[in-house]
């Protein structure tokens, strides 16, 4: 690729020599490619050549470099293959001598104020519809009828929205000129490269003529039905992408022009923003009808609760009058039960004869002062004790255990037990075992008296 041909544009049939390394494009006079068009900036693009490769570079112009229609992001340094073609402004550049023998068509020397003078009409009736309709269905339908009304050469126009959660296309509307219903499909079948492609980048894509492009990125029903120009512009709000705007053409290439681009590009910020309006507006209709809803199941169910409260306070009034007399006969069961057990702990600690309690392993529990007395510890030195320390043969405390247990009770069991003092006594115990709920042996209550002490009284009662 040693030329470059300009094809269409102010200075259609013009050629030139690549340089080798850079060749710079734009309406400056020292640009190697002079291009007098009001849309191409001053410094707009560079070709590089190395070797047998060619790269396009947008320098950050203000109308962009688009490549078989799709713009190519600035600074970025993009390969153009020889079948490729270049449109920078209102021009289209080529590699191809053939390219040169493309006709241009009637409408596009149509003039540029009438162009513009439509694109602000459709622009302002689109901008009146989304005014005044908050129905998406509606609102659609007469954006593509004023596409198609407006902008002369498109054939087909459809509108396609983004599933958010899916992330599959749907279909709202599609229409074909009146008048050639006949011949064309009102089912759109489009290319679902472009498509997201478009999606994909947010940026619009221009195909001026199918013929030149990859046959993998179209469908087969686009070259079967002669579709030559392609439009497809995202509908983007705040940076996200709800769907695209898609037009094409059948047997006419170069059926666009860079306004129709813009016009379409201006069109899907308008129509992005009713379509995030419109999502809100139903979702407000949907939480009123919902909230209303809501409010009558609410009057419903206070109704419900008013007679069931009603229903529960009569129940527990009754409850109330039981319950008070259940108090009533509770604590007189509780102050019978603390005058009991008053009695009991009177008759435990002012006993004669040494009353103990002990747990199972020996731990003593409670005492009385008969038996603090009978072996000569205090309170807090039986707490540190077991009751085996006081068996002088421990093989007795293993006896003792084993029978009390067997039988659930002993009387009058001889033992020989030992005092602080380290003086041994004879002493008849009577015990009974303590168990829980289940049957577990918890320990033992039981009486020791001294045997010297208890002969004694004995004898002294029998004297004559």
């Amino acid at each position: 690729m040693n030329e470059v041909y300009i094809i269409d544009g102010p200075m259609r049939g013009n050629s030139f020599f690549l340089n080798e390394g850079v060749t710079t494009i734009g309406r400056a006079a020292d640009n190697d490619i002079r291009i007098l068009d009001k849309d191409i900036s001053r410094h707009h693009a560079q070709l590089i050549k190395i070797d047998d490769k060619v790269f396009v570079l947008d320098l950050a112009s203000l109308q962009g470099v688009f490549i078989d229609g799709e713009q190519i992001d600035p600074g970025l340094e993009v390969e153009i293959t020889e079948e490729r073609r270049i449109t920078i402004g209102r021009s289209i550049l080529a590699f191809q001598k053939q390219a040169k023998a493309k006709k241009q068509t009637t409408e596009t020397l149509e003039d540029g104020s009438r162009n513009y003078i439509r694109s602000l009409e459709l622009l302002l009736n689109i901008s009146n519809i989304f005014a005044q309709s908050l129905d998406t269905n509606e609102l659609f339908d007469k954006v593509v009828d004023q596409i198609i009304t407006l902008l002369k050469r498109i054939d087909r126009s459809a509108i396609l929205l983004l599933d958010k959660e899916t992330g599959k296309l749907r279909e709202v509307v599609s229409k074909v000129r009146p008048g050639r219903e006949k011949d064309l499909s009102s089912t759109i079948r489009y290319s679902r490269t472009i498509v997201r492609k478009t999606i994909d980048r947010g940026k619009p894509i221009i195909i001026s003529d199918t013929s030149y492009e990859n046959k993998t990125d179209l469908s087969d029903s686009i070259e079967k039905m002669n579709v030559r120009s392609i439009m497809c512009v995202p509908l983007t709000y705040k940076g996200e992408s709800k769907g695209v705007v898609y037009v094409d053409t059948i047997g006419l290439p170069e059926g666009f022009r860079k306004g129709d681009l813009k016009v379409l590009t201006a069109l899907s910020n308008t129509a992005a923003i009713a379509i995030e309006n419109a999502r809100l507006y139903e979702e407000l209709r949907k939480e009123l009808t919902e909230r209303r809803r809501a409010e009558r199941e609410l009057r419903q169910a206070r109704k419900e609760l008013e007679k069931e409260i009603e229903k529960r306070t009569d129940e527990l009034s009754k409850t109330i009058e039981f319950l008070k007399q259940e108090i009533s006969d509770h604590m007189q069961a509780e102050e019978a039960l603390q005058e009991s057990e008053e009695k009991y702990r009177s008759l435990f600690q002012e006993s004669r004869d040494a009353v103990y309690i002990t747990t199972h392993d020996g731990v003593f529990v409670e005492v009385n002062q008969s038996y603090l007395d009978l072996f000569g510890y205090t309170r807090k030195e039986i707490a540190n004790l077991k009751a085996q320390d006081t068996y002088v043969d421990l093989n007795d405390r293993s006896r003792f255990q084993d029978e009390v247990e067997r039988k659930g009770s002993v009387r009058n069991f001889k033992v020989m037990l030992r005092r602080k003092d380290g003086r041994e006594i004879d002493c008849l115990i009577t015990a009974t075992v303590r168990k829980a709920e289940g049957g577990r042996i918890l320990g033992y209550h039981g009486i020791i008296r001294e045997i010297t002490e208890y002969e004694q009284a004995g004898k002294s009662q029998r004297k004559p």
